[in-house]
């Protein structure tokens, strides 16, 4: 096992790892001094392809090859061992394609997850008990095999973003689904029931493409099933991101958000994102009594930068029609 030691401007880490088999680094353990995990692209001039057994895990296994990480000290009192509570985000570079069994176990505190669309496998319950873990940023336009793999694993509710250089292309919510499996007697087999339509949401990643229309056909049923708060971030971003829309799909989701405007709107301001609430601006489908509420709401929660981007929304969008009706001929 190798230990190698990184400083530079996002911080100081250093690295547990070994040589794998196909000339690519296998990375053991990691050390920092914040809860956010960075992978580097290389190690000692080796690709960092594999994140090993158990390599963040909140507890340690009987497995062999997690022994080497018994015992490790590193030799920076300021670093602390990334694995568990201890690690609340992590960015794995593009150069990662496989992710071992229990690789996140026990990270209860791990909210987000960077990584590439080269990842073809990931072992089994590489991400048991992540329960915070609902947003994902995948650094391609592609949904490789590992993508699919990692959602399978993660019941909960999942945002997920593929991404063109710096920017969001594509953004897909896939909603929690429950799993219960009864007994059929006197034979002892066991029925599967799965409720939720994020299960059928997560087929529609395979042999590297998405099938938007597959994505798209399962909120009709989702309406009687969701919650109005995932129903409208669903809706919300297949039309701010609508690779693949087609024009059907597209009423669908916008006569939803006009039945829902005023939750939608309590929703965005709670987690504090006015950008959402510009886009449905632009799109005529909030207003200005809407803005209104986003005014008060964000007044309400001492959220001055919400207020100040409400009230530019409110002039620009609705100067006119306020003056209208505020002075009519009847007033005079």
């Amino acid at each position: 096992m190798e230990r190698k030691r990184i400083e530079d401007t996002e911080g100081i880490y250093e690295y547990l790892w070994e040589p794998d088999s196909a000339g690519g680094a296998r990375l053991l353990g990691m050390y920092g001094q914040t809860p956010d995990a960075l992978v580097p692209e290389f190690l000692e001039g080796l690709p960092v392809t594999e994140i090993g057994d158990y390599c963040f895990a909140g507890r340690r296994s009987a497995a062999p090859d997690s022994e080497p990480l018994e015992g490790q000290r590193t030799d920076a009192a300021s670093l602390r061992k990334l694995a568990g509570d201890a690690v609340e985000s992590v960015i794995l570079p593009q150069t990662i394609r496989r992710i071992g069994s229990y690789a996140f176990y026990q990270c209860r505190q791990l909210k987000t997850l960077t990584l590439g669309d080269a990842v073809e496998a990931v072992g089994g319950d590489a991400f048991m008990n992540c329960h915070r873990l609902h947003r994902m940023t995948v650094g391609g336009e592609a949904p490789a095999a590992g993508i699919r793999q990692i959602l399978a694993q993660i019941s909960s509710d999942m945002e997920v973003d593929f991404m063109r250089g710096e920017e969001v292309r594509i953004r897909l919510l896939f909603p929690e689904y429950y799993e219960s499996y009864d007994e059929i007697a006197p034979a002892h087999l066991f029925g599967r029931n799965i409720e939720g339509e994020g299960f059928r949401a997560r087929q529609c990643l395979h042999q590297g493409e998405i099938d938007f229309a597959l994505y798209d056909s399962i909120f009709p049923k989702a309406c009687a099933e969701e919650r109005e708060a995932t129903l409208n971030r669903l809706a919300c971003d297949r039309l701010r991101y609508p690779v693949g829309l087609a024009a059907e799909s597209r009423e669908r989701y916008e006569a939803y958000i006009r039945a829902h405007a005023d939750a939608l709107c309590a929703e965005a301001v709670s987690v504090r994102d006015e950008d959402a609430v510009q886009f449905l601006c632009e799109q005529g489908l909030l207003g200005a009594l809407h803005i209104d509420g986003c005014i008060r709401l964000a007044a309400d929660a001492e959220w001055a930068k919400g207020v100040a981007a409400f009230l530019r929304m409110k002039e620009q969008f609705f100067a006119e029609k306020t003056v209208e009706e505020r002075y009519t001929f009847d007033d005079f």
